[in-house]
Parts: C-alpha cells; structure tokens; sequence
C-alpha cells in the first residue's frame, strides 16, 4: 500500500512479478490503465509543484505566513496521498478483475499462437510504460525532497510510536543532529527538555487519536544542549481504517523571535514603570485620523480607567481644570496656526475618580508630512503637583524662617517686648491668614489675667474682657491649667468655654501658655474667621511665636530681677567691705592691746612664772599675731580691685614689677623664669601686678626639695570657639564660648603640684592645704587673685596633679574686639 509520495515502492518491481505470475496476457490489459495512471501521476506531480511554488514565496515572510503554508501544505500532501491510496486500490481492483478476465482468455490463447504474439508485443509495450511511471515516480519523489530539504522550516516525520522517519535540513541546522544520527530514534527521548514532556506527550496523545491538525509550542535541545523554542503544525497521515499512520510537523524556531518579544515587553514594562514612578505619561495624536492614543499613567494621572473612556481631544478637555481650559486650548491650536514645533504649558485638572484638582506640565511635539503639513502631535503629562507643593512649601518655609527671626531679632533687642506684642502679633496675623490674637498677663496682686494686646474685635468688647479670670472662657482655662487648648469648628462646637470667641465669629481658635519654666507668665492666642481649622504647620508657628514671646518677656523680668539683684548685692558688697573695714580697724587695737600686754606679762614677770606659764604667754602671744595678720590679709582681701582704674597696660612691665618685688626670694630659691611676649591689655595695674605676684610667690614657696624652681609665664590671645585652646580637656570647659578674644595667661612651675579634688577649695579666703609649719601663710593669696582677676572680667583656675607642678590660668578681655 503507498504511503504517502516520500514512501512510494518502485512500480517496475510490481509489474515484473505480476507478468510472471499471470503471463504475458496480462500485460496488454494493463496497459490502458498504467497510462491512466501515469496520467494522474503527472497531474500530481503539477499539484505539488504549485504547492511548492507557492510555500517557497510564503517562506520569505515566515513570521507571519509559515503557519498558514505548513497547514496547507499538510492538506494537500494528506489529500494527494489519500487520492494516491484510491487509484492504488482501484488499479488493485481492476487488475484482480483483469486477472479473471487473463485467465479465461487465456485458455483461448492456448489455442491461437497469433492471439499469444499479439498479446507480448502489447505486454512489452506495458512493461517500457510502467518503466517510465516508476521512473517519472522516482523523479518526482527526489525533487519533493529537494525542496522540502531547502525549504527554511523544519520538517520531520514520524511513525506511530514516534520515530523519526524523515529530518529535513533545517531540522538539522538547527539542531545539530543530521538524519542519520536521528533516523529510528523516539524524538522525545533526546530532543524535548524534560520540563515540556507533560505538554509534548498531551499533544501527541491527540494526535495519534486523530485530532489533527495541531499547533503548540515547545522547546527542542540541540546536540550541544541548547535550548529553542519551536512553533510547531502538527498534522497525520493516516491508513484506510482511519488509523494514524505517520505524523507530520513543520516548525519554525521563534527562539530569537521570542527573545525580542520579551525584551520589547520588558522595555514596555520598563517605561511604563518609569513614567508611573515620575508621575510622566505619554499621547499621540494623529490629526488625520483623530484619533489620540494615551498611555497608561496619563489614564492615572487623569483619574481614568481606559476600558470605560474614549481617547479624545474634546474629552481631554473637559477634564481640565475650567479656569485653565482657554488657556490650553489657546496654546495648542496657537501653535498649529503659527506652525511652530512645540509648545509647553502648565495647567490644572480635575480627577475624575476624586475630584482632586492636580497640576501637570504638558510639551507637545509637532510632525510633518512631505509637504510640510503638521499631521500629527506627540506629548507627554508630567504631574507635577508634589513639586509644585513641595514648592509651596519651601516658600512657605522661608516665610515662616523670616518672621521668626524678625520676631525673634525684635524681641531680643526690646527692653520691653510688652509693648512690642501687637506689631509682632500683626504681622503673624497676615502669614497665618488670621484675623485676631489676644494676649493675656497675668497680675499677681489681682489675681487675674489682664489683656496685654488684641487686635479683631471692637473697642466696646476690648474693654469687656480687660480682666479675665482664672478658669473663664479659652484663655482662662489655659492659664489655670497650663495647657494649650486648639477649638476647631467653633460654630459647630458645644464646648462652654467656646461661647466667647464664638461670639466675634471665630471658626478656628489656638491658645498657647506662655510659660518661664513652671511659672505662669500670661496666653497668646490666634483665631481665623474663615477656615473651620488649622494644620499642623500653622499651629507649629503659633507656638514658636508664643515662645518666643514668653522667653521675651522672661527675660524681661530676669533682667529687672537682675538688676534689683546685681543693685542689692553692689549695695551689700559695699556694706561688707565697709563692715570688714571697721570690724578690722576695731579689732586691730584690742589684739596690739593683748599682744603688747604679753610682751610686758613676759618682760617683766617673766623671772617669776614657771616654765608653764610661759608657754602659755608664748601661745597666746603668737595666737594674737596671727590674728593681727588674717586681719591685715582681711583688709587687703576687702580692698583688693576697690578703687582700681581700668587702662591700657603691658602686661610686660607688670610682670616685672612683680618680680622686682620677689627678687630676693627669687635668688634665694635660685628659680628660672622664663615668659612668652606679653600683651598690651586694658585692667588694673595695681590689681595684675598683685595676681602675677602672688602667683609667682605661690610657686617659688611650694618648690620640690632639691629641685630648681622653674617657672614659665605664658599669653595667649584666643576666642571661645577656638578648638584645643589648651591641652586640657577641663581648661577648655573653664572657658567662655563666645566670639569675642581674650587673653589667657599661665603660670607654669614644677613645683609639688596639687591634688584635683583641691583644685576650687584653694581659691576659698582662709583655705589652706597646708600646715604653717610646712607653708607659712594665712591662704588669702589665691582668693584675692580671684577677686582682682572677676572684678576685671576675667576667669582663674589650676590644672595640677601632686608631684607633676601645676598651670594657673586666668583670661583678661582684649583690648581689640575682633
């Protein structure tokens, strides 16, 4: 039974066994039929070279035709094969019939020698036909597989139990394989991936129960394990009985084709992620058509839903903002009128989805035909409403930054921030959009809030509320409990405590305390008449204005308390020195008295009294020395810096009055002094002199035993925001953080040094950490240092540690001021 056109057996085989069976009767009854025969044969070979003629021109555009052409293709090849089967089995019937018909004649041929020899040469004739039909066969089936071999899909053939029969080239230049390699193998043991087995065996089930013809996807492996992605046509050659007998594919490798596809949707996805995330969508409009085209983020941006709205430039329209519509429809139909190439704009719409109104920046691009005609307009919707708040914000900001330090700047610098309350409060008025304040003080002897400052309400209900109690309406209840209180839709609002501001037509009221620490100081409060509320910005506001205010008029009040303070204490500091003045000068004659009356006891009874006796006279006449000289270090500590007069001075020259003065217990303790240039600076002369002399005996007297004094004074000229002013982490806490200069002096020796837990007691009148054996001294020296160094506006302080000598510094102004 033929196959199909590939499988064809030669016909010159058939005949030949056929004549010697029958004899050569047969051959002049066949021949009439092998010539029909070999006529079909010629129509089909015309029918499949069309069909090739045809796929061959279909095959230059395979994306988009090869589906079409391999399913035809299959049709045909099934419906010539099948016409092929039925010529088969009629030119079986008919030779069955001839047989019979050979056979009876036959008989009659045994007895006509004439009949016989006609019948050869008839014979023979049909044999040189079949021949030529097995010849013009063999032809035809080479030349199919010519062009099914150069065609560029794949085309593979298969058995029932799917073995390759056939493996054209391209299946082979694609996979790697070549027929030989294939031929007889199961094509899904070697070429399909595991992961598509479940699809490929699903599909091959169908086929073979006859649902052809088929199309799917899957991949192939190449012989060095690459992996292509096939497009597969799937039909079935089948037997007389309706069974599947071979199963045709034809295929075209999409692999790169597919490749491209998801590159292309990752780069959509890409730009469309892109342009949501920047808020950017994109139009087309095509002015021939009509027709605009948007992007899905210029649907978001516009609140649509592209399945429920239709793209146009009226519809476009109607979602922007109705104040800007003009304005939008003037700059594109302006810029086609004038023929310029683009144009910007920005504008507001409305969301449909919310109602919200945002703010877009548009840029259109025109293009041109040949003829210079604008034919269509390309855009893009960039929402910009976040910068534009973002914008405002900052402007807003800055605002705010300047009125608070304007508002700040003015209170510092007023003596009386009282008064200063209604322009300030003026002013917030306007950047807040209100249109009233109230400043309450509280007065101690009243017991009551006064009104300080208002402004939004009439003079006959200003004078109404001049006092408040403690407790009454927003402000009262504030200052009774120091809590700020913000009432919001007041019209609405059934709070009692509202009733009073409700009735000057406040809709939205804010009440801070101004405080000092845990004390009351008095309220500052904002309304605003046409707004139901604040937001958080302007109460922020509210509350840095109403601190400022309190620190203002705390600081008012600490000054006035301070100079009462600082007035009292010059009046008390002035009454010390004159109490310790007298009480010195009154206690100088009692202890002369009891000291010389010791000298006279001891002079002239001194023959008479025991050894006990006059130890005592001995311990009381020393006791009265030592209390003539802490009165005299007394007097010299109460008129330490009295009287001084502040000049300009060289610190040099001070210096070396200081060690004239010391000169002799200089040599003595053989000390080495040595110094830095010294400064000019404006103090005392008198009262440095005193500081660097007693500095300078301090360290000659508390020396090492057996070490040479040494001695180093050193100046230098620093601000307080100078960083390592010393190498001293507690020197630089000693100093003042300010932008203005100073000096800072030291008095470095090697001395015994001192322990840190001393390091303020020593500057204590009277202290001593020494017994007056070791040290001689009353341990006034340091305290009137201390005095004289204040006094002049300056600071003093030791750094030391026993046994490591010690550094006193103190700081002086500097003469210059920059």
């Amino acid at each position: 039974m033929i196959a199909d056109y590939w499988l064809l057996p030669p016909w010159g085989f058939g005949a030949e066994n056929f004549i010697d069976i029958v004899g050569l009767g047969l051959f002049a009854i066949m021949g009439a039929t092998i010539s029909i025969m070999a006529e079909r044969y010629r129509l089909i070979r015309y029918h499949l070279l069309d069909l090739v003629d045809e796929r061959t021109k279909e095959l230059n555009d395979v994306n988009t035709t090869q589906k079409h052409f391999n399913t035809e293709l299959e049709q045909r090849i099934a419906d010539k094969t099948v016409e092929l089967r039925r010529i088969n089995e009629t030119l079986e019937q008919r030779i069955a019939e001839r047989t019979k018909e050979t056979l009876a004649a036959n008989k009659e041929l045994q007895n006509s020698r004439r009949a016989a020899l006609n019948l050869m040469d008839d014979a023979i004739a049909a044999r040189k036909n079949a021949e030529q039909v097995s010849a013009y066969l063999r032809e035809e089936r080479d030349f199919t597989t010519a062009v099914l071999d150069n065609t560029g899909a794949m085309v593979v053939v298969l058995d029932r139990e799917g073995r390759i029969t056939r493996f054209n080239r391209a299946c082979e230049s694609i996979t790697g394989y070549t027929l030989a390699e294939v031929s007889g193998r199961v094509f899904w043991e070697f070429l399909v991936p595991p992961e598509d087995l479940p699809g490929v065996s699903e599909t091959w089930a169908k086929l073979r129960a006859g649902d052809f013809p088929n199309q799917h996807e899957n991949h192939w492996l190449t012989k060095d394990s690459a992996r292509r992605l096939i497009d597969w046509s799937n039909t079935a050659i089948t037997r007389p009985d309706g069974g599947v007998e071979y199963i045709i594919a034809t295929g075209i490798d999409i692999t790169a084709r597919r490749e491209t596809e998801q590159a292309l949707q990752s780069s959509e996805e890409r730009l469309r992620r892109a342009q949501e995330i920047a808020h950017l969508g994109s139009w087309e409009l095509d002015l021939v058509q009509d027709r605009l085209v948007w992007s899905d983020e210029v649907y978001h941006i516009f609140g649509l839903k592209a399945q429920e709205f239709c793209a146009t430039y009226e519809a476009f329209i109607e979602r922007i903002h109705p104040d800007d519509r003009a304005a939008v429809s003037a700059a594109y139909s302006g810029s086609l009128r004038e023929g310029r190439d683009s144009y910007e704009i920005e504008h507001r719409i409305v969301r449909k989805d919310t109602g919200e109104i945002r703010v877009v920046h548009e840029r259109c691009q025109h293009f041109r035909d040949a003829a210079g005609k604008i034919i269509r307009s390309d855009g893009m919707v960039h929402d910009i409403t976040d910068r534009k708040v973002a914008e405002e914000n900052l402007r807003w900001s800055a605002r705010r930054n300047e009125l608070l330090s304007e508002t700040s700047a003015k209170l510092l610098a007023a003596e009386n921030p009282q008064g200063l309350v209604n322009e300030l409060c003026n002013e917030v008025l306007k950047f807040l959009n209100c249109q009233t304040f109230f400043n309450f003080l509280v007065d101690k002897p009243a017991g009551k809030l006064r009104l300080n400052a208002c402004t939004g309400i009439s003079k006959e209900d200003v004078a109404k509320i001049e006092w408040l109690d403690f407790g009454v309406a927003v402000c009262g209840c504030v200052a009774r409990d120091c809590k700020r209180i913000i009432a919001e839709d007041i019209p609405n609002t059934p709070d009692p405590r509202t009733d009073l501001i409700r009735s000057y037509g406040v809709q939205a009221y804010c009440c801070h305390p101004l405080m000092d620490g845990d004390r009351m100081i008095g309220t500052l409060s904002f309304g605003t008449r046409t707004r139901p509320r604040f937001n958080s910005d302007e109460i922020s506001v509210m509350k840095t204005v109403s601190n400022l205010v309190a620190i203002a008029m705390a600081r008012m009040q600490a000054g006035e308390d301070l100079h009462r303070t600082a007035t009292e204490l010059v009046r008390s500091n002035k009454d010390l020195e004159q109490f310790a003045h007298v009480t010195s000068h009154d206690l100088k004659e009692p202890l002369r008295m009891v000291t010389g009356f010791m000298s006279l006891l001891k002079e002239r009874y001194g023959s008479k009294l025991d050894a006990k006796a006059m130890e005592y006279i001995g311990f009381a006449a020393e006791a009265g020395i030592r209390m003539q000289k802490m009165v005299d270090d007394l007097l010299a500590y109460s008129r330490a810096g009295r009287g001084d007069i502040f000049e300009p001075i060289d610190i040099t020259g001070v210096v070396e009055s200081a060690l004239r003065n010391l000169k002799i217990a200089i040599e003595e303790s053989g000390t080495v002094i040595t110094q830095d240039p010294l400064p000019i600076i404006k103090g005392s002369p008198l009262g440095l002199t005193q500081v660097f002399q007693n500095l300078i005996a301090n360290a000659i007297k508390f020396r090492k035993p057996g070490t040479q004094p040494e001695i180093h004074i050193g100046a230098r000229r620093v601000n307080g925001h100078s960083s390592s002013l010393t190498n001293d982490s507690m020197t630089n806490d000693h100093l003042l953080m300010t932008n203005d200069f100073f000096w800072l002096f030291s008095i470095r020796d090697n001395g015994i040094g001192i322990d840190p837990q001393f390091t303020d007691r020593i500057f204590m009148i009277f202290q001593r950490l020494h017994t007056r054996v070791e040290y001689p001294g009353s341990g006034v020296g340091l305290a009137i240092c201390k005095k004289i160094v204040e006094q002049q506006g300056g600071r003093i302080w030791v750094e030391s540690k026993p046994e490591k000598g010690s550094i006193f510094y103190f700081t002086m102004p500097d003469i210059k001021k920059e």
